[in-house]
């Protein structure tokens, strides 16, 4: 599997929440490096917050399988 250059990965922003609820999450990003990688039998996402600096914090990767959802927070 070649290396996924994360700079090609769309980021997507915010959250699916209805107003007001979305509020909360309005700096977190994901990035759906599962499907960049064209993975078929589970997923991986890269998720995240945007700081006021524009600056990004990761805060882990989120792994799906059809059956069940694990999630590793970084270190960072």
């Amino acid at each position: 599997m070649p290396k996924i250059d994360l700079a090609t990965v769309p980021v997507l922003e915010g959250s699916g929440y209805p107003s007001p609820f979305d509020q909360p999450c309005a700096a977190r990003i994901r990035q759906r490096l599962g499907e960049a990688g064209d993975l078929a039998d589970f997923g991986a996402i890269l998720c995240g917050f945007r700081r006021a600096t524009g600056r990004v914090n990761v805060t882990g990767i989120r792994m799906k399988t059809s059956s069940s959802t694990c999630w590793k927070a970084s270190s960072c």
